[in-house]
């Protein structure tokens, strides 16, 4: 009977810890987005650069970072970097 307890509340609280941790993870993502772009907004492209790779880690069909991504390494006179994400965007989009 015990037992029997145990497991139905674990497979109780099993989806809500789930659901904590993605809604969590979620808050992360925007923050991360938020301080990205926040960083090529004030022309700090490396900076940005290396949000926008955590961000794509995640996400690697957001055509946003894409975008920024390519768009940084253009700023940065990176051209075969910037081809190389523009190519990702083009083939997303």
């Amino acid at each position: 009977m015990k037992q029997k307890l145990i497991i139905t509340f674990i497979a109780l609280a099993l989806p809500l810890f789930v659901a904590a941790q993605q809604k969590h993870m979620n808050s992360n993502l925007k923050s991360l987005d938020k301080r990205a772009d926040i960083q090529f907004e004030h022309f700090s492209y490396s900076e940005a650069i290396k949000l926008y790779k955590r961000l794509h880690e995640q996400d690697s069909s957001n055509l946003h970072v894409l975008k920024r991504l390519a768009d940084s390494y253009r700023k940065l006179n990176e051209p075969d970097s910037a081809a190389a994400w523009y190519s990702q965007l083009m083939q997303l989009a």
